[in-house]
């Protein structure tokens, strides 16, 4: 009896068939090939197209990629079980009308040209139909291209494609959590970013790996960009002229990229108050020192290049990286001469900042290690030279002014002489100097681990 209740088990397979020429002989075979199959996944790759309508209604299969090299123009017949499917083409084109008909479809990928309709207004328009949930263009379709997503705006989770709108608004659609959009307009760009409807359930542990995932890529090479309501992203890359990114509320990010063409790009960091909030609750803070006097990123991976800015306010005199064992930095930006990095130490449940001193060294200890173990720490050649300063909690790299060189020199006992860099950290004990500047554009960290039993 127990056996009766267990749920059958179903082992799905991947195929892949390959033929010279696509035609209602070839078809039959591809039907028998799939009949009485359980297929995910089914691979056909064609050299010649010879039908000039394709129908898929009889093949059994949850995903289709279809590959064709030349022939006749992609035609497809209506169908009523297939939800997937990607088609790329190389010298023929797609009826994109005949494929976007098929009812059932929820998932198309396309890579290849495309036919489209055209209307009395001299432009082209594409309507997605209403159950879409994800659309992926490789395509490069003319600048009079028109596309309506505003029927699927409940069901889209995920949107790649290039376009020349200038406004792009999609703050309606509450399930898109995957968007990759490449601006060919020729002016500018302003695109609105989702009110996503579900928001993450947050833990205090590293290990745990939240399901919540939401991911922007935004680039152009001509449009003057301009983002908003990013709050609700773990991953962020945009790439190209923008001038201002705020990410005072995007507590979510994990990882940043942004390679800026502009004349400046002022970035402002996540406020250490909102940070504060989730303080103990994601795994992200669960590790972090109280520091309010400081802007942080708490990232996995961040990267700077080109001519990116920090946003400063005179209630924060440093902005922090804070870095894990596997944190990814790379800053290469002539705008950004002061670096601060923070060696993450693991909290334990309870955990409180005490001031015994045993216990203040050896937390010391633990977050230099942390910290000087990582190697993916990449500081450009474009930002100024910067000396390791390493004191209770964190190691800094600064950018040096002429006077502050003439300040930061060491003395037989190792007494550090009153400079203007001494005054910025003067609230902190056991401070760690390290005196080398390094020409090349990588942190040696085995340098500081060199220096750290001798200094104390």
């Amino acid at each position: 009896m127990g056996d009766y209740f267990k749920p059958k088990v179903i082992n799905f397979e991947n195929v892949s068939l390959k033929y010279d020429t696509l035609d209602s002989a070839v078809m039959n075979e591809i039907v028998e090939e799939t009949t009485n199959r359980n297929i995910q996944t089914l691979h056909i790759e064609v050299a010649h197209n010879n039908m000039d309508k394709i129908s898929l209604s009889c093949i059994k299969a949850k995903r289709i990629e279809l590959f064709v090299t030349r022939g006749k123009t992609l035609k497809f017949t209506k169908c009523e079980t297939l939800s997937d499917i990607y088609v790329n083409t190389k010298m023929c084109a797609v009826d994109l009308k005949t494929l976007l008909d098929i009812q059932s479809l929820e998932r198309i990928e396309i890579k290849g040209n495309c036919i489209l309709e055209k209307t009395t207004k001299e432009h082209y328009e594409v309507h997605m139909p209403e159950h879409y949930k994800s659309v992926v263009f490789h395509t490069k379709f003319a600048l009079n291209t028109l596309f309506d997503y505003s029927q699927c705006y409940k069901t889209l989770q995920k949107i790649k494609m290039n376009t020349s709108d200038a406004e792009i608004d999609l703050f309606k659609f509450g399930e898109l959590l995957d968007i990759d959009i490449e601006s060919t307009s020729p002016t500018h760009c302003t695109l609105t970013l989702p009110n996503i409807n579900r928001r993450p359930t947050t833990f205090n542990t590293k290990d745990y790996s939240r399901p919540y995932k939401a991911t922007l890529v935004f680039k152009s090479k001509s449009a003057k960009l301009c983002v908003y309501n990013l709050r609700n992203l773990t991953e962020i890359d945009i790439e190209g002229d923008i001038d201002e990114l705020d990410l005072s509320d995007c507590t979510l990010c994990e990882k940043l990229r942004v390679v800026s063409s502009a004349k400046e790009t002022l970035i402002t960091p996540q406020s250490f108050y909102q940070l504060y909030q989730l303080f103990d609750k994601t795994r992200s803070l669960a590790s972090l020192y109280y520091n309010p006097i400081c802007y942080s990123f708490i990232l996995r991976e961040i990267a700077f290049k080109g001519n990116v800015n920090i946003k400063h306010n005179q209630l924060y005199f440093r902005v922090v990286f804070c870095v894990d064992v596997d944190t990814n930095i790379d800053i290469d930006s002539k705008y950004i001469n002061q670096i601060s990095i923070f060696g993450v130490r693991r909290l334990n449940f309870g955990d409180v900042n005490v001031q015994d001193k045993t216990v203040m060294e050896k937390q010391t200890k633990e977050t230099l290690e942390i910290a000087t173990k990582n190697r993916n720490i990449k500081i450009g050649k474009q930002t100024p030279k910067f000396k390791l300063i390493g004191n209770l909690f964190y190691f800094v790299a600064e950018h040096l002014t002429e006077d502050d060189k003439e300040d930061i020199k060491f003395d037989t006992n190792r007494k550090r002489k009153m400079g203007k860099s001494q005054q910025k950290t003067k609230h902190s004990k056991n401070m760690l100097c390290v005196e080398q500047q390094y020409d090349d554009h990588f942190i040696n960290s085995e340098d500081v681990d060199s220096n750290d039993s001798e200094c104390e």
